[in-house]
């Protein structure tokens, strides 16, 4: 994923989300970083709090996304939909884990990766102890309506 803030490579919410969350100063490069991830196909809203660790306020995002999008960020946004890997929807669900609990809480990028792993024969155990998850939870996660 070419545009993620930062998230995938740390597997949390990095030092440039704190920043953003707390600071009163303006980030104009990660402002447009952050457009450009609320934009990308298959990040829902959900998706986006729960990458960014739910630090960020909702009307903060808000006005960062008004105000930092237009056609070039747009345009980033569907590229970066196309450098997403099945690695990057591995990264994206032990990121988003602790937040999701429900069915079809997970990013599209992380069912895909679900799928693609079940497909390959291994067992809901098996992947359920690489992404540090309970089998209940994964096996919800699998049989969510939204799931491919």
């Amino acid at each position: 994923m070419d545009f993620d803030l930062g998230i995938l490579k740390h597997g949390h919410a990095s030092g440039r989300l704190r920043a953003l969350a707390t600071s009163r100063r303006t980030f104009p490069e990660y402002y447009r970083e952050m457009a450009i991830l609320w934009h990308t196909p298959g990040i829902r809203q959900r998706d986006f709090a729960n990458l960014t660790g739910r630090m960020i306020r909702h009307r903060k995002v808000w006005w960062i996304v008004t105000n930092y999008t237009n056609p070039e960020v747009l345009r980033l946004a569907q590229q970066n939909a196309e450098s997403i890997t099945l690695e990057d929807g591995r990264r994206m669900l032990v990121v988003v884990r602790k937040y999701v609990v429900k069915r079809g809480g997970i990013p599209f990028w992380s069912r895909l990766w679900l799928r693609d792993q079940i497909h390959r024969g291994r067992t809901i155990e098996e992947v359920a102890r690489e992404v540090r998850v309970d089998v209940g939870r994964l096996r919800a996660w699998l049989a969510s309506k939204d799931s491919l």
